[in-house]
């Protein structure tokens, strides 16, 4: 059953429009991933559900109340913001306690609510701590127990762990999954690290330049992305992308030649659309697919650069048409910068047309 609502909604400032209608759902217990580029629009839609920013067109619903035009104290939701905006003056305690003591809640019920907070976010020890005496790591904690406490119908995160060091990112990930798995209450979560949204969401939302371009699960978008734009930005390391042109097109599929493969490639369907003989396309293959093989090679590639992360190695080249391409060895290699590889694929490729679209049906 539906639980968030977001319907056709837009917003503008002035002349310049930041969303574009956009519809969303998610169910209760859900966590959605809003991802995409700096300037698509994913911090306003959040700050519009949390009644921030106001509604140029369309209408959002929580629980099945339309809340378009309510006061964000009306939304029955928390904000976890990029900046942990906690008092310096107070203590841990204080600053998890201060919403509802405004409100006037009971001083045993706001001890209680703190402690299962600070239970579940694992800070017992720091409640009577500064702000300054923590880490960020620590902080971040305190901002979330600080919404946990509020008990809202929907957390919205909007790239909390933005400000942390890349070990403490990955901590915080982490904790962010165990406390979505305890707590079970709906979260829209927003970053611009795809790896993020890959590891945390049930769902990923792609934006795009206002306009939502696929939704679906981090496997769906990785295994079936809609578009070029949706291949290129998800998955770690990188698509890689091959030109070419069909050859030949017919029930059986496409024959497509790249100036970057030795020789033309057959590649069966099932697909959306066939592209007609002449049409230029995308190759698309994910590394994991691509492996040396010098005993069958389709193309080659020169060898730029060797990453060793000790149990496995990530060789970064360059095609003989100058495609840059990750070649991920799952092994330590003696591959060196100017060598020369013979490289095939173990997967057919998607096949992207001109306005790159993925033609290829799952």
């Amino acid at each position: 059953m539906t639980f968030l609502r977001i319907d056709h909604v837009t917003k503008q400032f002035g002349s310049l429009q930041v969303v574009k209608g956009v519809s969303i759902e998610a169910t209760k217990g859900e966590f959605v991933v809003f991802v995409g580029p700096s300037g698509c629009g994913k911090s306003t839609l959040l700050r519009m559900i949390a009644g921030l920013e106001e509604t140029s067109e369309g209408s959002i619903s929580i629980d099945g109340e339309d809340l378009t035009h309510a006061d964000p104290a009306d939304r029955h939701v928390a904000m976890v913001f990029q900046s942990y905006a906690l008092f310096p003056h107070m203590s841990v305690f204080d600053n998890i306690a201060f919403g509802m003591q405004i409100n006037k809640v009971p001083k045993a019920e706001i001890k209680a609510r703190v402690a299962e907070a600070a239970r579940i976010l694992q800070i017992e020890p720091l409640l009577d701590r500064r702000p300054k005496q923590l880490s960020g790591g620590q902080r971040q904690r305190v901002a979330i127990g600080r919404a946990i406490v509020r008990k809202p119908k929907i957390f919205l995160f909007d790239e909390p762990l933005s400000n942390l060091d890349a070990e403490l990112r990955t901590q915080m990930r982490v904790e962010i999954a165990k406390i979505h798995r305890e707590i079970g209450a709906t979260m829209i979560y927003v970053t611009h690290d795809q790896v993020e949204a890959m590891t945390l969401a049930d769902r990923i939302v792609v934006l795009r330049g206002g306009l939502v371009e696929q939704i679906g699960t981090p496997i769906d978008l990785y295994d079936n992305p809609a578009n070029l734009f949706v291949a290129g930005f998800i998955g770690s390391p990188r698509m890689t992308l091959l030109s070419g042109t069909v050859e030949s097109s017919s029930a059986h599929g496409i024959q497509v030649a790249c100036p970057a493969l030795s020789r033309p490639q057959s590649i069966a369907g099932p697909f959306a659309r066939l592209p007609e003989a002449g049409s230029p396309v995308t190759l698309g293959l994910r590394p994991e697919t691509i492996r040396i093989d010098a005993a069958n090679p389709v193309f080659s590639a020169r060898v730029e650069i060797t990453e060793n992360l000790g149990g496995s190695t990530l060789i970064y080249a360059v095609t003989q048409d100058g495609t840059a391409l990750i070649v991920p060895a799952q092994e330590r290699t003696s591959v060196r910068s100017g060598d020369t590889l013979p490289l095939a694929f173990s997967t057919a490729p998607h096949v992207f047309d001109a306005e790159g679209k993925n033609l290829r049906l799952p």
